[in-house]
């Protein structure tokens, strides 16, 4: 189901916020090259997910990275608000994006099957 106009803008708006703030306005080393890959948030507006990668694609800094956002997560809340021209922002909850493993892993499993010899 596609989500409501409202609801769409106010994660695009999220999305680019953030991912500016992380780019241009926080100094934390832990978040050098940090995506925005995607925002979820619910119809109430009031809690947003926060999908991100590292431009190296390696996974082994998630938990450092989440550790970096978490402890920014008041900052980026208080940008968004003012971004968004809203007195109270949406909750922020950080996740891994971890898309581009779940689909290698099927792609590899795929591969592996078709190499399989098929039985009469």
């Amino acid at each position: 189901m596609a989500a409501k106009p409202r609801v769409q803008r106010v994660r695009e708006r999220i999305r680019d916020e953030i991912a500016s703030a992380i780019a241009t306005r926080l100094s934390d080393p832990r978040l050098e090259g940090v995506w925005v890959t995607a925002v979820d948030i619910d119809d109430g507006l009031e809690l947003a997910t926060v999908l991100v990668r590292h431009v190296s694609q390696d996974s082994s800094r998630s938990k450092e990275i989440l550790k970096g956002l978490t402890s920014a997560k008041p900052r980026l809340r208080g940008m968004v608000a003012a971004a968004l021209g809203i007195r109270k922002a949406p909750d922020l909850r950080f996740r891994w994006d971890d898309a581009l493993e779940k689909t290698l892993r099927v792609e590899a499993l795929l591969e592996e099957i078709s190499r399989e010899p098929r039985a009469k």
